[in-house]
């Protein structure tokens, strides 16, 4: 975590992490809570590869303003009104 925290370097450039939680699951398995804000291209998979930590499972809970809760892998549900309006501000930059 303190790697993680601390920055990265990807071949792309550095990695710092918004947020970093570690979880102990069982023993020698952990869970790791990790909030990114740029997205790059399986940024996240290689963050825990430059760490030497193996991905077994990678879940995503939260896209921008939108939470996606319990929605099921492969579903879809429409933007509430305030999402929108959000996502509006942003693409408009009135935020």
């Amino acid at each position: 975590m303190r790697a993680a925290r601390r920055g990265v370097e990807l071949e792309d450039g550095l990695v710092y992490p918004k947020d970093v939680e570690a979880h102990s699951v069982s023993r020698g398995l952990w869970e790791l809570d990790l909030t990114i804000t740029e997205g790059r291209t399986r940024e996240i998979r290689r963050l825990c590869e430059a760490l030497d930590l193996v991905v077994e499972r990678l879940v995503r809970t939260r896209f921008g303003p939108v939470n996606l809760g319990k929605l099921p892998s492969g579903e879809s549900r429409g933007l509430t009104r305030t999402e929108r309006d959000i996502i509006d501000a942003i693409a408009h930059g009135r935020r």
